[in-house]
């Protein structure tokens, strides 16, 4: 009888068959296998507060839903995407927001199914070979990860740290050779190694195409990420 048992017992009885289909197996784009939960009352709570610095939203998230990886040794492309399931695991496949305009900043509202949005798994993982297109020579990157988020964070930051991701420069794995070539290569060369190491064009895709009701602008917006991406909407 539940009089005899503990209310925490009760509760436990109550939501063990939704407990275990709370905690979901999801493949990341980069092919890891992890657990993620939903949001709960009590992460919620902690989020508004001001205990979670806006900055720190993907790390808060990542180490309260999710099981079965470290967030340092996350790639980027996948910690984006686990923000997205987290999302809808907790609130629905539905997102819907308000944003200004590009062109005019005029306010619309928005309405995305975050299930249909498409997904790119990745091929090459930790390194990727790349040709370089003005060049012609080949670099060896390593891709990179959420360890990585205090030297790439700003143009300025990853520009000064990008010789840090290759491994290799037409197989010489020198770094005292590796950073002198760095600065003898052309601002195509230097993009193309930064997108193969921030896994650009890989993972979820974020970017959907809107009409502005107002001016008519045509374009691509990214949907937000801030702290009302994980609310009610």
């Amino acid at each position: 009888m539940s009089e005899n048992k503990s209310a925490d017992d009760i509760v436990d009885e109550l939501f063990k068959d939704s407990e275990i289909k709370s905690l979901q197996e999801v493949i990341l784009p980069s092919g890891r296998t992890v657990h993620i939960r939903p949001i709960t009352w009590e992460i919620e709570k902690e989020l508004v507060s001001d205990k979670v610095d806006t900055n720190a939203i993907t790390k808060f998230m990542i180490d309260r839903c999710v099981t079965g990886v470290d967030y340092e040794d996350l790639l980027s492309v996948d910690s984006t995407y686990i923000l997205f399931k987290i999302r809808e695991l907790s609130y629905g496949s539905i997102f819907k927001f308000v944003l200004g305009c590009p062109s005019c900043k005029a306010e619309q509202e928005y309405s995305v199914d975050i299930s249909d949005l498409p997904v790119k798994s990745m091929e090459e993982v930790s390194e990727v070979e790349v040709k370089l297109p003005v060049c012609g020579k080949t670099a060896k990157v390593r891709r990179a990860t959420m360890e990585d988020v205090g030297i790439t964070d700003t143009p300025s930051k990853a520009m000064d740290n990008i010789w840090r991701f290759v491994k290799s420069f037409e197989g010489i794995d020198r770094k005292d050779v590796i950073s002198k070539v760095m600065k003898r290569l052309s601002a195509g060369d230097i993009e193309t190694i930064m997108q193969a190491v921030n896994g650009s064009g890989y993972g979820i895709q974020t970017k959907i195409r809107t009409v502005c009701n107002k001016c008519q602008y045509d374009g691509a917006i990214d949907l937000p990420l801030s702290q009302s991406f994980f609310s009610v909407s």
